[in-house]
């Protein structure tokens, strides 16, 4: 995801602030307090970035590779795209389920966060 930040700050412009927006939505769970009143509301408000988020790595991502695909392969460049997400998620819910129930939700969050920090 870091090269699609770095490739949409060049040309685009916005991606670095989607993935700070983002590593914000996720350490901000870990900070929700347990058993609170009000803590329904604070997960609501930290949701509308996600929004904000997806749709904006969606976007760059699709342009990202169809700017490197060659003229007449875009196509085939988004079915790319699409088998290397899913394998992605498929390798992310393993270990976040794997942190999640050994060290619990709230590392596994960080966890996360520190990832999309870096650029993993």
């Amino acid at each position: 995801m870091w090269h699609l930040c770095y490739w949409n700050a060049m040309v685009q412009g916005g991606c670095c602030s989607l993935l700070a927006l983002h590593i914000i939505r996720v350490v901000g769970y870990t900070l929700v307090p347990d058993g609170e009143v009000y803590t329904m509301y604070i997960i609501l408000m930290l949701e509308t970035l996600h929004g904000v988020t997806y749709a904006g790595s969606k976007a760059g991502s699709v342009e990202f590779i169809s700017s490197m695909m060659p003229g007449g392969y875009e196509a085939s460049g988004q079915g790319i795209l699409i088998f290397a997400t899913y394998f992605g998620i498929v390798a992310g819910l393993i270990m976040a389920g794997w942190i999640q129930e050994t060290l619990g939700a709230r590392v596994m969050f960080r966890v996360m966060a520190a990832i999309v920090s870096i650029g993993v």
